[in-house]
């Protein structure tokens, strides 16, 4: 997901356009990537059993929409990207914290 959203801003900073032939890889990847990122999330909760933060899972449930969601603003304001490159790290940034501190209270 963060390689696929990267060559998307990359490509709008470049002075890229949104019709471009690898567009369709770029989402594809994306898409497949926010899917595998739910189903190991899914299947660690019954590992992780009853020692999850109650807070573990609306963080996770919350980055995995919102970076879902950033490719639409990446393609609509390419003025942005540089901005959206700085959120998608944010978010990333999030997600590696709740990930390692996932009993935290």
């Amino acid at each position: 997901v963060l390689m696929s959203l990267g060559g998307m801003v990359l490509h709008m900073m470049n002075g890229g356009s949104r019709k471009f032939p690898n567009r369709r890889w770029t989402m594809l990847f994306h898409g497949i990537g926010l899917m595998l990122i739910l189903l190991t999330g899914l299947a660690m909760l019954p590992i992780a059993g009853g020692q999850l933060s109650p807070y573990f899972i609306p963080y996770k449930i919350f980055v995995w929409l919102s970076l879902g969601a950033i490719a639409a603003p990446i393609y609509r304001k390419p003025t942005w990207a540089k901005g959206l490159w700085v959120v998608i790290l944010i978010l990333y940034a999030i997600a590696v914290y709740v990930a390692v501190q996932k009993t935290w209270a």
